[in-house]
Order: structure tokens, then C-alpha cells, then sequence
């Protein structure tokens, strides 16, 4: 095999272009034709290669363009006329754009994010990924087999997986983690998360670091359960063992 080939600027505008497209179809649907012109205007006056920066800098002409191409130059009508109660057309209007151009701004920026990120992160988000499942597995086979207990007694309840929703990892990828985050004298330096429900990646995400041993479940007056887990090329939870 040999690879997959790199995309042009006109094949990655292209791409971009039919994903915002259904994106407006999706969220805006009578105004895809607006936002598909106003893409096309966006991008003639900048860089033919659609990188992050590129994206990034297209976001104010998106949005200039869609209002232009919203208000026609001639402004809102019949400014004493109510939408709603209390809610002249024109401010009704208004509010309309600014939330098609937030939509389309906020698709940008993702695609900004995506077209920055680099190999190595792609492939520690794909490793996590699958650690992630792999640890929400295992968890569910301990909870649904009696292993989980409190005190004498098999802990009943229906806990909650984060399948489906792996790529939460990616949402500690760029934040400051890590054993490079922790000084000499064990104080933790880098950022903290707070996950809740389902989001069991990002909490894997934060230490990415081999042979990685974590306590995945302490209830009270329970014996706890410490997972191994493996970063390496195939990401996988090396062993397991209670105390």
C-alpha cells in the first residue's frame, strides 16, 4: 500500500465546502444556498491550501459575507412590525444571522482543529479511543458479574458506559498533563478535570503515560479495584487485581 494521497487545496476547499453544506441543510436548511455562496466568496481571496490557519482566517469573512448576503445592504423592513410580542422584525432578523453565522463560524473553528492536529495526536487519540472502550468493558464486566460490591453484598445499579462517546479523550489532548506536569516534590502542576458520567477518557486522557496503574473504582467500605493499562501500541488493560 502507499498511503492514502495528499489532498490538494482545491480537493480539501471541495470537502469542506460539501461538509459545511450539510451542516447548513442540517441546522439552517433554507439558508444553505446563502451560506454555500458565502463560502465561495470567503475562500476566493485566501490561501488555496485550507490549513488551520487558513480556517481560522476565513471566519471573518464567512461571517461578514453571510450578513451582506442576509440584509442585502438595505437593512431590516418594517422596523414597527412584531415577530413576536415585544420582538420588532428587524431585531427577529438580526437574531436570525448572528445565529447562522455563529453556526457557521463554530463549524470552521472544528475545522480548524481538526486540520491542526498533528500524526502523533491523531494516533494517541485513536490509542485512546480504543483504551477507552476497552476500559468501559472491562468495567461492565465487573458490574454486571457481582465483582463490584459494597461491604458483604453485590453492588446493584445500572452504571454508565461512555460507549459511543470514546472521543471525549480528545477533549484533554492539548491540556497541560502528564508525569512532565509534576514537580520534584510530587506537586501537581499541569490542568485538572472534573469528568462525570461517560466521560471515563478524559480522565484516561490526563495520564498517557505507560504502565499506567489507576484506581477505577474505591465505593465506601469496598475493597478497590486497580487497573493496569497499557499505552503502547496496542492499547489494551494489561492486568487487574483487587485490594
Amino acid at each position: 500500500m502507499t498511503g492514502m494521497p495528499a489532498r490538494t487545496g482545491d480537493s480539501a476547499r471541495g470537502t469542506i465546502a460539501a461538509r459545511l453544506e450539510a451542516f447548513a441543510v442540517e441546522r439552517f436548511p433554507f439558508a444553505h444556498g446563502l451560506v454555500t455562496e458565502a463560502f465561495a466568496v470567503a475562500t476566493a481571496s485566501g490561501s488555496p491550501q485550507m490549513t488551520a490557519e487558513a480556517l481560522d482566517a476565513m471566519r471573518g469573512r464567512m461571517r461578514d459575507e453571510l450578513h451582506r448576503l442576509a440584509f442585502g445592504g438595505a437593512g431590516c423592513v418594517e422596523a414597527d412590525v412584531e415577530a413576536t410580542p415585544g420582538v420588532p422584525v428587524g431585531r427577529r432578523l438580526e437574531q436570525a444571522v448572528a445565529e447562522l453565522a455563529d453556526g457557521c463560524d463554530g463549524f470552521l473553528r472544528r475545522e480548524a482543529i481538526a486540520a491542526s492536529l498533528t500524526t502523533a495526536e491523531k494516533r494517541e487519540l485513536l490509542r485512546g479511543m480504543v483504551l477507552t472502550r476497552a476500559t468501559d468493558n472491562r468495567l461492565k464486566a465487573f458490574f454486571t458479574g457481582g465483582e463490584v460490591r459494597y461491604g458483604s453484598t453485590s453492588f446493584q445499579g445500572k452504571g454508565f458506559r461512555s460507549l459511543g462517546q470514546e472521543a471525549i479523550y480528545a477533549a484533554a489532548l492539548r491540556l497541560r498533563r502528564g508525569p512532565s506536569w509534576r514537580g520534584a516534590d510530587g506537586t501537581w502542576l499541569g490542568d485538572v478535570v472534573a469528568p462525570v458520567i461517560r466521560d471515563v477518557g478524559v480522565a484516561l486522557a490526563m495520564r498517557p503515560e505507560p504502565g499506567l496503574r489507576v484506581t477505577l473504582v474505591s465505593p465506601p467500605h469496598a475493597t478497590r479495584l486497580r487497573v493496569w493499562l497499557n499505552m503502547a501500541s496496542q492499547p489494551r488493560i494489561a492486568g487487574y487485581a483487587w485490594n
